[in-house]
């Protein structure tokens, strides 16, 4: 996929269902305490549920896990919410490596915790792993920057989601990554795009997916990988792990 294909189907209803899907797949995970009653976010990032055949569990980048373990560390109040949902991360850990090893990790969650989040899972245990993208293949990806955080009234943040579709730059063994260019950004939503110096942080952990269309035209998706560093500076490079580093039952493999 071109910078130019990418653009024309961000022009059209593409663009939206593009957005639309990131919402359906994506959920925010945020952890900070009530102060005088109204509850604070001390930082948040991004999460979905997949099922690679042998049932859901919860994904997000391992850092966030780290960040999260952290201020657990220094506040015996803090609370995780994942959703809507209360949510201990700890408790329902799968697998974390380090982030320095591979920056995924994995939860367990309950079929009742699915249905409330009220998120689709990523489903992809047919054909498990799935081969990697490579340069110029096109992938989207969202999550929730924390600049587009609102607070809505004294228990009710509003998380706001950034979603992009772009071809694939570069691509390694360990991960691969894709340049955002500023000048190529389109507006899909009629709200404007993004300023300079845009912060992406808050969308690591989110669910990428690789784009596939047919002789017929027909677009569909396909999971790909878990990003897992987004830079505050808009022409940097977003990196996403490749999706192989996850077994179908929740552990993860290390990168050679």
């Amino acid at each position: 996929m071109t910078e130019n294909e990418a653009q024309s189907l961000l022009r059209g209803d593409f663009g939206r269902e593009l957005l639309r899907t990131m919402m359906r797949y994506a959920t925010s995970i945020a952890w900070g305490k009530f102060d005088n009653s109204k509850w604070q976010v001390m930082n948040a990032g991004t999460a979905f549920i997949l099922d690679c055949g042998q049932g859901p569990f919860l994904v997000t980048a391992a850092h966030v896990y780290e960040g999260y373990l952290e201020a657990k560390r220094s506040s015996s109040i803090l609370r995780c919410q994942l959703g809507q949902t209360e949510f201990d991360l700890e408790a329902r850990l799968i697998c974390s490596l380090g982030s320095k090893t591979l920056d995924i990790a994995t939860f367990k969650i309950e079929a009742d915790e699915i249905a409330t989040l009220g998120k689709m899972i990523v489903s992809d245990g047919k054909d498990w792993p799935p081969k990697d993208v490579t340069p110029s293949d096109g992938i989207f990806f969202g999550g929730f920057p924390g600049k587009e955080r609102k607070q809505i009234n004294f228990e009710t943040i509003n998380f706001g989601i950034y979603a992009a579709l772009t071809p694939v730059s570069s691509s390694s063994e360990r991960q691969f990554g894709c340049t955002l260019d500023p000048d190529e950004w389109i507006d899909t939503t009629g709200h404007g795009i993004p300023a300079e110096g845009y912060d992406l942080g808050g969308i690591s952990g989110a669910p990428a997916f690789a784009v596939q269309d047919s002789a017929a035209g027909v677009f569909s998706w396909r999971f790909t990988g878990v990003v897992h560093s987004a830079t505050n500076n808009i022409g940097a490079i977003v990196l996403i792990h490749h999706a192989r580093f996850i077994r179908s039952d929740g552990s993860l493999l290390a990168p050679d």
